[in-house]
């Protein structure tokens, strides 16, 4: 008799093998997930950090300077018109446009340091989130810029 069907020996050795490989390909695809969420994780935290910075020395380039009774509440400001708040808070700081509904930059700033001279300014700006981090640093040297507009 030729009757169709699968025998239960034949049943138990695909479950044994299915059972030996899901692991392995689940771990993979599991460690591959992981590292892509990394990479995303990073890349939020350089772009957050760059748009600051290039923000940040375009208006300085542009002569605003940094001006505040301390390090932890700054503003940018050129001619009374500010274009950037920085306040700080506990351990994390936040960088936000000026205004009533002043756009959020970041709200995780670890870092944030201007040294300030007659010629040139130097910023240092560290943003940490959970997965990633990212430490930038900025010279602005002012005598450039102004040798350029008066030529």
């Amino acid at each position: 008799m030729n009757q169709r069907g699968f025998t239960l020996v034949e049943v138990l050795v695909v479950i044994v093998i299915l059972g030996l490989f899901l692991p392995v390909a689940y771990s993979l695809i599991s460690y591959t997930m992981d590292g892509q969420r990394q990479v995303i994780a990073e890349n939020e935290v350089q772009i957050e950090a760059r748009r600051i910075m290039e923000y940040m020395t375009e208006k300085m380039r542009d002569d605003a300077r940094w001006v505040g009774e301390s390090d932890s509440n700054m503003k940018l400001v050129k001619n009374e018109t500010v274009w950037l708040i920085y306040e700080k808070e506990g351990t994390l700081g936040n960088m936000r446009l000026p205004g009533a509904n002043g756009r959020v930059l970041s709200q995780s700033i670890e870092t944030f340091i201007v040294t300030e001279s007659d010629s040139s300014t130097q910023v240092k700006l560290e943003i940490t989130k959970p997965r990633a981090s990212i430490v930038l640093e900025s010279t602005i040297h002012y005598s450039r810029f102004v040798n350029e507009v008066s030529e």
